[in-house]
């Protein structure tokens, strides 16, 4: 046996209800469908709202950047100044530079080796009497400098070899004593 569904909305009967009690019902009804429209429209303000806020969101996270900030300043373009400075002073002609500023250019030259206000300890390499024996001459030259570590010490160590020059009938011939092997090879430290 089939039952039927019970029907949740019943319509009001207002046949009995009088005319002023009509139009205070239609006032109220329509005072709550202009409350409810009110609401949908803040609703709906406040969706997008939202939807504008995910759409923000998402562009933050997932669009392409970069980790420039705005307001970031350069910290490590010395290099790059400095050669940009170099550069433009060769496009001057030669005959407008003052003294001053040929100076500079020259004192901004690449300077080899370690500076010369750290403590420097010089080692020799000596040839042995017998390499020396009957030399002309001998000398010494610096073959290398290496920075050594000491905790709150640098040194520079400078090697110098001896050599000596020989002479004969074929001409001068140079002998150098022959230097420690480095245990790390061509590095410049110890």
């Amino acid at each position: 046996m089939k039952i039927a569904p019970k029907s949740h909305s019943k319509t009001p009967d207002y046949s009995q209800l009088s005319q002023a009690e009509l139009v205070s019902l239609l006032l109220q009804k329509d005072s709550v469908l202009a409350q409810r429209d009110t609401d949908i429209k803040q609703r709906d303000a406040y969706i997008e709202r939202l939807e504008e806020i995910i759409r923000l969101q998402k562009v933050q996270r997932f669009a392409a950047k970069s980790e420039k900030q705005p307001l970031q300043i350069t910290l490590f373009d010395e290099v790059e100044l400095e050669s940009a400075i170099d550069d433009l002073i060769d496009e001057i002609p030669e005959d407008s530079l003052s003294q001053e500023l040929a100076q500079t250019k020259k004192s901004r030259q690449r300077q080899r080796g370690f500076s010369v206000s750290l403590n420097r300890v010089r080692r020799e390499i000596n040839l042995s009497d017998d390499e020396k024996a009957g030399a002309a001459k001998t000398f010494f030259t610096k073959v290398k400098e290496e920075l050594e570590f000491i905790p709150a010490q640098l040194n520079v160590i400078e090697i110098w070899q001896e050599k000596a020059v020989f002479e004969s009938l074929t001409g001068e011939q140079i002998i150098a004593a022959k230097r420690p092997t480095h245990p790390l090879g061509k590095c410049v430290a110890t």
